[in-house]
């Protein structure tokens, strides 16, 4: 509903769900494939995330951004989907 609230107000809006998801692997221990610095990087942009939507003891799951960006250079499709049932005898 907000994204098509952004629209109508002739705004471009960009969902950001990486860092929450990966701040979440971080906290779990569960990013062993990343450095200490870039865990450290992580644990401190998430610091700051909290700090501005006031998420502290909360999960963020989702964060996107809205701004003044012109005409989309695309569209999604407005056709109805067609959709087909396959069933097995």
């Amino acid at each position: 509903k907000i994204w098509l609230k952004a629209t109508a107000s002739n705004l471009s809006m960009q969902i950001m769900a990486g860092l929450p998801y990966l701040a979440r692997r971080v906290f779990a221990n569960q990013a062993d494939m990343l450095s200490d610095a870039h865990h450290q990087t992580i644990r401190n942009h998430y610091s700051q995330i909290e700090s501005i939507v006031d998420g502290k003891n909360k999960n963020i799951v989702l964060l996107f951004r809205v701004g003044a960006g012109g005409n989309p250079s695309a569209r999604s499709s407005s056709l109805p989907a067609e959709i087909k049932y396959v069933t097995k005898s």
